[in-house]
């Protein structure tokens, strides 16, 4: 008989909530756009560019533009990667809420009665 890999999570692993998937899928396309643009930046002289990415009459290629284009790219993969594979608050390591430690003793007890007592 042979075991088969299970695709449920384990402990270790956590269970990604379908908003960061689709904000995963999102992102990624936008950076795979941003790439392509700057590549055609990068390669297509200024005056044989789409018309929707600008029109310059001379012959050069938009350097500055391809650059920029490519970091923007770059933003959108590494927010891509942080909606994938950053932890989130619900799923974290910690049991229970969070719980704020008691405040210190002092005379300004007397002022807030509603402040639980510290022995």
């Amino acid at each position: 008989m042979s075991s088969a890999p299970s695709s449920a999570p384990t402990d270790d692993e956590e269970k990604l909530a379908p908003g960061r998937i689709v904000a995963t899928i999102v992102f990624g396309a936008f950076a795979i756009a941003f790439f392509a643009a700057a590549f055609v930046y990068f390669t297509t002289p200024a005056h044989s560019l789409p018309s929707f990415m600008g029109y310059a009459a001379t012959r050069a290629i938009h350097r500055l533009y391809a650059v920029g284009t490519f970091l923007v790219g770059l933003v959108f993969t590494v927010a891509a990667w942080f909606a994938l594979r950053w932890p989130s608050r619900r799923h974290s390591r910690r049991s229970g809420p969070r719980r704020l430690p008691p405040p210190p003793p002092g005379p300004w007890l007397a002022l807030a009665p509603w402040l639980p007592r510290v022995p």
